[in-house]
């Protein structure tokens, strides 16, 4: 606590605080400060200050109520209330008193009378409560001094004979000079000397050196000497060196003469006492200088009375003036000699039954304070009064207001407009539409409005809790602190900025900034008025708008602006650029001069639109500096000024001359595929429409020819629906390539044969350079991308030409070489593990340098004529690229115009380390699958084929293609050994060639229909000779193949006498499209296989169950039950769960969905992608390995 005292200052006006803050802490009080009644109570009962000022008007709760509930506490009751506020009614001063206030000073106040009030009434607070405790204390020590010389007075005798014996005291006896000359056993606990080691020592030795030094221990024995006894306290020593405080009491010893006989010396350590006595030295040493400082203060308070400007008087309880100060002489016209005690109703009889009268009556009464204002005619003036009562009396402090009556009306209505004024800125302030803030010196927010929180995304409440350099963007934050700081040292009134702010979610928000420092009447700088304007959007506008013109220098579409005349005023680079002119070239030059004569008409058409619309858009032909023309679209729009004025047009303008080629080209597409589709649309539809009106009833030559027609075409249209759709879930990722390890010899050699054909018909000879390396790859994709670059290069090859069919292996150190001699690129690799390179190359016209890339894209050709001319999509490439790249291989081509064309692709190799195992094929394309472990290998069951021919190629090739196709081959050279083989070996079917050496074909034929071992077994001429169409068939031929087979002549061949020997063979077919399964029956029923339909999955199940079928040819979607449950069910019962299967549906199935449909072998087809002979090649396959490997016998 500080010397003056503690002061609680209640105040919720900051520029109040400051000031009584000054004042008092200059005059050494201690401050604390609340702002509200709660922090005010909280405070006082925390911190008991010594006097409490408090402001009335305050919010939340005002300053009576604090009073009020600070008098309620006992705990803070006695601690005196001076109300400070600008409430100077009568009735508020009254209650103010009423509820224990002491003072009541009037605001605006004056700082002297603060202080002296405040000082006066700390004063009495402290000498009350200081007496008090004096009083209390020094009650407390009389009591213990007489009790302690009681005692001690009783005990003096027994002090006496105990002396030798006491070991609490040091007590001895010294000769005059101050030498020891007795010893007690204290003395020697005490100093810890035996009476051997001290007698005759000097006494001065207890002493410390200082107080040797400076002749205290002889002194002492002076004032002993002079004065028969002498006490004293200090350190003293002991023996060891330690030191104690001791009291100590020295006699001087004298014979019945007076004469010095020695001293005697008592010592007592009294260490804790004299800390306690210290203690009570220092509290006295206090209350004395409490004493002082209420004298003092009684005395300041006394000349604080005479100089203050307020008049004072105080009165006994008799009502008897006992002081009265020279201010309050000159206000009562009345010396302080007449009225020091007198009766003050006897002295001023006018005041008896006044506001005077019973003011001053009930502030004694109730001993309460009291304040009020009231008018004395005798003296003619209006008195401020305020009364305080006390025990001893009243003290009555008044001014003559007499001139602040006469003001008082003019001042409440300045204090009414400055509340107007107040709320009309409260008002403005939150309801502004920008954000608005007041501001502490240190950078706090200390009033924020609703549109600052919302600009910034933070709550009243945490923003408050924020510091405005918090929120500022660090970049900006060193220009505000600037400003600042002119502001706050008075070199600027205000400033305004822009900057930016952090909002709480992270973005940034700019703001225009617009501030001013607040400053008292001592110009002392107080808070800052800021205004905040959200200019965000504005500063986005200016950077867009500087985009803006950044990308209209340097936009690809041509952007100008013309005036009134059709006269350009300005263009971008590009507008200018695809007119062929420089920008500033084409200022001031007319638009129509930019226009293709022959569009004139149509472009002022559209400039009219404009000028009546706004806006206009139009598509025509520009004219360039140079004279060519271009097409463009166009887009123009008026022009307005600032007033809104038109001032011209904008012109954006853009070259859609490779848009117009896109589309040009689009449409010749789109004419050759609706061609294409439109074509053997045309021929099915006449050829069946021709049928099915019956004119062909009795032509069955000429309907058959319809009949192949239709199918052919229809062949056709599919393949084209098939080629588009596969492009599309190639590259979508819905056909997975069902890869397995092959041969690259055996893909090469197959597609030869499959396309063997077409290049015959072409007059186009085939060679053929292939390696056998193994690769992991889906068989049937590589073919297709083979037979397709083998087709392409048949077609523009000249009739007489060859195409030739190579690979070679590759290292990966070959990647990246470019070719020379030919237009071509090598696709870049990072492997460096083999790859095989295989290519197609022709005699052709060859393809420009600038194609070599875009006819892989999709509908891409190098002339839109080919497909007309040649056949074709433009799919075929885009296709093959899908698939080599589904293989993680590339695709190029290398040309030179006029020699012709290489087509090059390259595919991994497969080693033997990194060979997988092998995986049943997905996608979908056909497939068969051992579904039935105990079945073993299919092949062993499979039909055998004997083949004889003397050529050893034929037979390889015949071999490859049979084996290929599922059937066991056996090959022999010659006739004789043909008879020998189908005796030790009787095959299922013999293919014989006719031109032999020794026995030819038709010899050994007879020897094979001659022997009984022999004879049912079914012959297949396989010749270079044609069969003479005049004759009847051979009887014992089943049928005649020329050379070279074409595959899919002998497999349907080898089919059709293999059928002929089927025994009776049951298929279910499960399917809810009736006319589709009635082409599937028909399909069987050609080999003479019994079919049943189930149009359910329900039906499907009963059916199964019934008939026990030897195939089920199953669809997906199902009514009642899918083919999923179907199969499910099946898998359930032994007699089922292995029956031959054949999936035949639309959808997509993945590895899981095969999984599921897993019975016995199973095939999955799927609809739309083979053709209905590729569908009865396949299922009649699959039932000639299943039958015979169930029955043993041969099949029907």
């Amino acid at each position: 606590m500080s010397e003056k005292g503690v002061i609680l200052i209640v105040d919720d006006t900051l520029t109040n605080l400051e000031v009584l803050f000054g004042c008092l802490t200059n005059a050494g009080f201690k401050i604390l400060v609340a702002e509200d009644g709660m922090s005010a109570i909280e405070n006082a009962k925390y911190a008991l200050p010594d006097l409490i000022l408090l402001d009335i008007l305050m919010p939340s709760i005002d300053g009576f109520e604090t009073c009020r509930r600070l008098k309620a506490d006992e705990a803070t009751a006695e601690i005196p209330v001076i109300f400070m506020t600008a409430l100077s009614e009568t009735v508020d001063k009254v209650k103010g008193f009423s509820i224990g206030a002491v003072d009541y000073i009037t605001k605006p106040f004056q700082q002297e009378e603060v202080l002296a009030r405040v000082q006066t009434h700390v004063s009495l607070r402290h000498l009350t409560r200081q007496l008090r405790e004096q009083n209390t204390r020094l009650e407390q020590e009389i009591q213990e001094r007489q009790r302690k010389e009681t005692a001690l007075s009783q005990s003096e005798e027994r002090f006496r004979l105990l002396v030798e014996k006491v070991k609490d005291y040091a007590i001895f006896m010294l000769d005059p000079s101050g030498r020891v000359v007795s010893w007690n056993s204290g003395a020697e606990r005490i100093k810890g000397y035996r009476a051997d080691e001290i007698i005759g020592q000097l006494f001065s030795r207890f002493y410390p050196e200082a107080d040797i030094q400076r002749g205290h221990p002889q002194w002492l024995l002076e004032i002993a000497v002079a004065e028969d006894q002498v006490e004293d306290e200090g350190w003293r020593v002991r023996k060891d060196g330690s030191r104690f405080w001791a009291n100590t009491v020295i006699t001087a010893l004298r014979d019945e003469a007076g004469n010095l006989r020695g001293f005697t010396k008592v010592t007592r350590d009294i260490t804790d006492r004299k800390r306690a006595e210290e203690d009570r030295l220092q509290f006295l040493a206090q209350e004395q200088q409490a004493r002082a400082e209420a004298e003092a203060a009684r005395n300041q308070s006394l000349n604080i009375l005479e100089s203050i400007t307020d008049a004072f008087f105080a009165l006994d309880r008799d009502w008897r003036y006992t002081y009265l100060n020279r201010q309050a002489e000159l206000l009562l016209q009345r010396t302080r000699e007449e009225l020091l005690g007198q009766v003050m109703w006897d002295e001023f009889p006018e005041a008896v039954g006044s506001t005077f009268d019973l003011e001053y009556h009930r502030a004694v009464s109730q001993q309460v304070s009291v304040e009020f204002e009231a008018f004395y005619p005798p003296l003619n003036t209006w008195f401020e009064v305020h009364a305080y009562p006390s025990r001893d009396g009243l003290s009555v402090y008044f001014r003559n207001i007499s001139d602040a009556v006469a003001a008082a009306a003019q001042r409440k209505r300045a204090e009414a407009a400055l509340r107007e004024s107040e709320e009309r800125f409260h008002q403005a302030f939150e309801n502004a539409a920008i954000g608005m803030a007041l501001v502490s010196l240190d950078g706090r927010w200390l009033q924020v409005n609703r549109s600052l929180c919302e600009m910034l995304g933070y709550s009243e409440q945490e923003l408050l809790a924020l510091t405005f350099q918090a929120v500022t963007h660090s970049d900006d934050l060193h220009l505000g602190l600037n400003y600042f700081q002119q502001m706050l040292s008075g070199e600027i009134t205000s400033c305004q900025f822009e900057k930016r702010y952090s909002h709480k979610l992270g973005h940034t928000v700019w703001g225009m900034l617009s501030s001013s420092m607040v400053r008292d009447g001592q110009n002392q700088p107080l808070y800052v008025v800021t205004q905040i304007e959200d200019i965000t959007d504005r500063k986005q506008a200016l950077e867009e708008l500087r985009n803006l013109s950044k990308a209209l220098e340097s936009a690809v579409e041509g952007i100008a602006q013309l005036d009134t005349q059709g006269r350009y005023f300005k263009t971008n680079p590009a507008y200018a650029s695809m007119l062929g002119y420089q920008p500033e070239e084409l200022v001031r030059i007319n638009w129509k001069q930019t226009i293709d004569p022959e569009e004139l008409e149509t472009v002022e058409a559209a400039y009219q639109r404009m000028l009546i619309d706004g806006k206009a858009e139009f598509e025509a032909k520009a004219l360039r500096k140079d004279g060519t023309v271009f097409d463009k679209q166009v887009v123009i729009v008026k022009a307005y000024n600032q007033h809104q004025q038109f001032i011209g047009n904008y012109c954006f303008m853009k070259d859609i001359s490779d848009r117009r080629e896109i589309e040009r080209l689009k449409d010749e597409f789109i004419s050759v595929v609706s061609h294409e589709l439109r074509t053997p649309l045309t021929s099915i539809s006449a050829a069946l429409d021709l049928l099915a009106g019956g004119v062909l009833q009795n032509q069955p030559e000429d309907a058959q020819q319809m009949l192949n027609i239709a199918a052919n075409n229809s062949d056709r249209l599919v393949r084209l629906i098939n080629d588009i759709l596969d492009i599309e879930r190639i590259e979508s990722g819905k056909i997975v390539m069902t890869k397995q390890a092959c041969d690259a010899g055996d893909l090469m050699n197959q597609s030869i044969e499959a396309i063997q054909e077409i290049a015959e018909k072409a007059g186009v000879t085939l060679s053929i350079s292939p390696v056998s390396v193994r690769l992991w790859a889906d068989p049937d994709r590589i073919i297709q991308v083979l037979t397709n670059l083998l087709s392409n290069a048949i077609k523009f090859s000249l009739q007489g030409s060859t195409v030739w069919l190579s690979a070679e292996l590759i290292g990966g150190q070959a990647s990246g070489v470019r070719r020379q001699g030919a237009e071509s690129v090598y696709p870049s690799s990072s492997s460096d593990s083999d790859t095989l390179l295989i290519k197609v190359r022709d005699q052709g016209r060859g393809i420009p340098s600038d194609k070599l890339e875009s006819i892989f894209e999709r509908f891409q050709q190098v002339d839109a004529s080919d497909s007309r001319q040649k056949g074709g999509t433009g799919l075929g490439l885009a296709i093959c690229r899908s698939i080599l790249q589904q293989h993680e291989g590339q695709i190029w081509a290398e040309s030179t115009l006029g020699e012709g064309s290489t087509f090059c692709f390259t595919l991994p190799i497969l080693s033997d380390v990194e060979r997988p195992e092998f995986v049943p094929p997905l996608g979908g394309t056909a497939s068969l699958t051992v579904l039935c472990p105990e079945l073993g290998d299919s092949t062993q069951n499979s039909p055998l084929v004997l083949v004889c021919d003397d050529d050893s190629s034929v037979r390889t090739v015949v071999r490859a293609m049979l084996e290929r196709q599922g059937y066991r081959v056996l090959t022999v050279a010659s006739g004789q050994e043909a008879v020998e083989q189908s005796v030790a070996q009787p095959p299922d079917v013999i293919l014989l060639n006719l031109m032999m050496p020794e026995m030819d074909g038709w010899e050994t034929l007879a020897v094979l229909k001659n022997q009984t071992e022999t004879q049912t077994i079914p012959v297949i001429i396989l010749s270079g000779l044609l069969p003479d169409a005049r004759e009847t068939p051979h009887p014992g031929v089943s049928d005649w193949i020329v050379k070279p087979p074409e595959p899919r002549i002998l497999r349907q061949a080898l089919e059709r006498v293999l059928a002929d020997r089927n025994q009776t063979i049951k298929v279910l077919i499960v399917e809810d499209d009736l006319e589709l399964a009635q082409i599937l029956a028909t399909v069987f029923s050609r080999h003479g296989i019994e079919t049943f339909y189930a149009q359910t999955g329900r039906d499907a199940i009963h059916l199964s169950q019934r008939l026990l079928p030897d195939l089920l040819v199953l669809d997906l979607a199902l009514p009642e039950y899918n083919g999923f449950a179907v199969v499910d069910w099946l898998r359930q019962h032994n007699r089922l769960r292995q029956v031959p299967l054949v999936v035949y549906t639309a959808q997509d199935l993945d590895e899981s969905d095969r999984e599921r449909l897993k019975l016995g072998q199973t095939l999955f087809l799927t609809k739309g992608r083979i053709t209905s002979q590729e569908f009865e090649q396949r299922a009649i396959d699959l039932l000639n390995r299943m039958i015979r490997g169930k029955t043993g016998d041969t099949p029907t």
